[in-house]
C-alpha cells in the first residue's frame, strides 16, 4: 500500500447513518466535485478482496471515460474496507465512496441512486468484470435509442479462478424481453445501463429484503409501455458464478418474484402475470433450497 503524499480531498455529508467520502490527490478545481459525469458506475460491497479490486478496475479502465465510480460500502467491516479503497484509489478523482450501517442491498442501491450524478447508471456486482468497451457500446446505443431506459447485455460465466464458462444470450428486443419477463428474469442486472430518471420515477429499488430487487424493478418499469428495454447481443460482462443460486433459489427469492408478478396482475397488466406467479409458486415447492 502506497503512502498518500499529495493533497487529499475528503468530503463528508452527514445524513443519518451514512456519509460520503470523495478521494482525490488533485487540486480542488480538478476534483470530482467540479465535474458532472455522464455515467455513474454503482457498485455495492460488504467485503474487500481481489475480486472486488478487479471489478473496480474494470470500471475505471473503460474506453468510455466520462464516468464516476460510486462504491457503497455497507456492513460491520466498512471502516477497514474504506481504508483499503482509499489506499488503492485515492489518486482517482472520479472514485467516490459511501458508507452505511444498513446491510441490505436495496438500501445501498437506493443510496447510490440518490447520490449518483450521472444521467445513466451502470450497475455491476462487486465480483464481476466488465469488458473494457462495455460502456462505449452501451452509451452509444442508449444515445441513439432514447426510448430505451434499461439496456442489458449478453454475458459469460467465470469461476473463482477466472476460467470462462458458458455464454448466456438474452432476448434482444423490448417485445421479446416483456414476453419473457412474465416467466423469468430476461435481463442480467450487473450488465445494465439504466436511465437514472426513469428508475427514480418508479421509486428505485423496492425489493423484498435483498432478494430479486432487480426483477421487482423491471416488472414495475414494465407497467409503463413508454419505458423500453433492450439487450445487446455482445458479451460485455463476466459474471462470477461461485455463489450463483444461493439467494436466487431461496424461498424468499421466489416469494419476491411471485409478489412482483401478482402485483402486476392485480394492477391490470394481464392475467398472464397471475399465471407467472402461480408458476413461481410451483418452482418454489420443487426447487427452493432454503428458507
Amino acid at each position: 500500500m502506497h503512502q498518500i503524499n499529495g493533497t487529499e480531498i475528503r468530503k463528508f455529508q452527514k445524513m443519518g447513518d451514512f456519509r460520503i467520502i470523495g478521494f482525490s490527490l488533485k487540486n480542488r478545481s480538478d476534483s470530482i466535485f467540479m465535474i458532472t459525469p455522464r455515467v455513474t458506475w454503482l457498485l455495492c460491497t460488504h467485503i474487500f478482496n481481489n475480486e472486488v479490486q478487479l471489478a473496480i478496475n474494470s470500471c475505471i479502465n473503460q474506453t468510455y471515460q466520462n464516468v464516476e465510480v460510486l462504491i457503497v460500502v455497507n456492513g460491520d467491516n466498512r471502516k477497514s474496507i474504506i481504508i483499503k479503497l482509499k489506499d488503492l484509489y485515492a489518486n482517482f478523482s472520479n472514485v467516490r465512496v459511501i458508507e452505511t450501517e444498513v446491510k441490505h442491498l436495496p438500501f445501498s442501491l437506493n443510496l447510490g441512486l440518490h447520490h449518483a450524478r450521472g444521467v445513466y447508471i451502470a450497475r455491476m456486482d462487486s465480483d464481476d468484470i466488465s469488458t473494457l468497451d462495455r460502456l462505449e457500446k452501451q452509451v452509444r446505443y442508449m444515445e441513439s435509442h432514447p426510448e430505451i431506459v434499461v439496456l442489458g447485455t449478453a454475458y459469460e460465466s467465470i469461476d473463482l479462478n477466472g476460467a470462462v464458462g458458458n455464454k448466456i444470450s438474452l432476448p434482444l428486443t423490448d417485445r421479446d424481453i416483456r414476453k419473457s419477463m412474465v416467466w423469468t428474469n430476461p435481463i442480467c442486472h450487473p450488465s445494465v445501463l439504466m436511465l437514472r430518471s426513469a428508475v427514480l420515477e418508479v421509486g428505485g429499488y423496492l425489493g423484498t429484503g435483498h432478494f430479486a430487487e432487480d426483477y421487482d424493478l423491471w416488472s414495475r418499469l414494465a407497467l409503463d409501455e413508454g419505458y423500453k428495454f433492450a439487450n445487446l447481443g455482445d458479451v460485455c460482462l463476466q459474471y462470477r458464478v461461485a455463489h450463483f443460486g444461493v439467494a436466487r433459489l431461496s424461498r424468499w427469492s421466489y416469494a419476491a418474484v411471485g409478489a412482483a408478478q401478482y402485483r402486476n396482475w392485480f394492477l391490470g397488466a394481464g392475467f398472464i402475470w397471475l399465471l407467472g406467479a402461480m408458476l413461481t409458486k410451483i418452482k418454489s415447492i420443487f426447487f427452493a433450497k432454503r428458507k
